[in-house]
């Protein structure tokens, strides 16, 4: 590789960073705040129409249909799973140990663990929460 050629390819990459950090400038002065004001927005929505009991609201105005939708995630009973397992040996595999979160949350609490030393552990794992989710569907045909 030529002087020439390294500097060009220097230039162009140097380039891409300036833009790169140009765009992330604009995206927390711009977006970072529509967003906010979104999920903020998004929240209320949700948990008005919870607190109302409605589970869909159709906004002629807009167009659109406002859906709660409740997010789900599989749960097992052990006891009832047990007898249904195919040979007795897979119950090993299957069946996990399970940690008190209130035990640990009182361990951090009296400062005999930190949240950093269990997340850089890898004892830690953070998972996205299951509430209700507002969606908003545009409605089909012409709005008045």
């Amino acid at each position: 590789m030529t002087t020439e050629t390294a500097t060009t390819g220097t230039n162009v990459i140097e380039a891409l960073i300036q833009r790169l950090v140009t765009l992330d400038e604009e995206y927390d002065e711009i977006a970072k705040p529509i967003e906010a004001a979104r999920k903020a927005q998004r929240d209320i929505l949700r948990d008005t129409m919870i607190e109302a009991q409605i589970i869909e609201h159709v906004d002629e105005t807009t167009g659109y249909r406002a859906l709660l939708t409740a997010q789900q995630r599989d749960e097992y009973v052990p006891e009832k799973l047990l007898p249904l397992l195919p040979r007795p040996e897979l119950a090993d595999t299957i069946f996990q140990t399970i940690v008190d979160p209130k035990a640990i949350q009182d361990l951090v609490d009296g400062g005999m663990l930190t949240r950093r030393q269990l997340e850089q552990a890898g004892a830690l794992l953070r998972g996205p929460k299951t509430k209700p989710y507002v969606k908003l569907i545009p409605l089909k045909g012409a709005r008045p």
